[in-house]
């Protein structure tokens, strides 16, 4: 009996010593109730300007962790945006995976327009700032209705439906949204908030695995 109970004890000791070196290390699960626990698994980063080629690295990474990881996924945008159409082809393959929530660091122009058309929650920091504006672009081809007023009349109705989504996921008319971004729309930390530009301010940090691959975001 002696011996059994010592065996006891010994391995809760080599548990819970396991439990608090994992803590001591950085442990790799997150914790929602206290904020954002970035890790080697959870998140996937959308950096830089918005262009085919980091766009194709977000999508590949995105595909990869959600076929490897079944809880909530971080997309971490730091980008002062780019290109609509690679902004349009992200989304129509991005917002479609389920349980993705958004977590801006930085989001400009059509960064700030994924944060919107993403389904899931939209996350910030205390210190993120976002901007929306008018779209802004140039086409040519053959005067008197040739081939330049199709193509401005198709990127019209493309710039209208991207602003009509941030509209709407913003709560306000699209009047009220064109009004707001004529001269940029600029927001900051709390104020995000009240903007309706995302749901919860949050504490965000990297586990101690990220940090030591050099990969953790909030580095930047």
């Amino acid at each position: 009996m002696r011996v059994l109970k010592l065996s006891l004890l010994f391995t809760l000791s080599l548990f819970f010593g396991a439990v608090v070196a994992s803590n001591f290390m950085g442990g790799e699960e997150a914790d929602a109730s206290e904020g954002v626990l970035l890790t080697t698994k959870n998140h996937v980063q959308l950096v830089g300007g918005i262009n085919p080629y980091t766009i194709s690295i977000a999508m590949k990474d995105l595909a990869f962790r959600r076929a490897n990881y079944s809880g909530t996924i971080y997309l971490v945008i730091d980008s002062p945006g780019g290109r609509i159409d690679s902004g349009m082809n992200f989304l129509s393959f991005a917002k479609h995976i389920p349980n993705v929530k958004t977590l801006t660091l930085e989001g400009a122009s059509m960064a700030h327009a994924i944060a919107q058309a993403m389904p899931g929650e939209r996350l910030a920091t205390e210190y993120t700032i976002m901007m929306a504006h008018r779209a802004r672009g140039s086409v040519s081809g053959q005067f008197e209705s040739g081939e330049l007023e199709q193509r401005l009349a198709m990127w019209k109705k493309i710039v209208r439906k991207m602003e009509q989504t941030n509209a709407d996921r913003m709560q306000i008319s699209l009047d009220e949204y064109k009004k707001r971004v004529k001269d940029e729309w600029w927001s900051f930390g709390q104020d995000l908030i009240k903007d309706n530009m995302v749901d919860r301010i949050v504490p965000v940090k990297c586990s101690a695995l990220l940090v030591e691959k050099d990969r953790c975001p909030l580095i930047r």
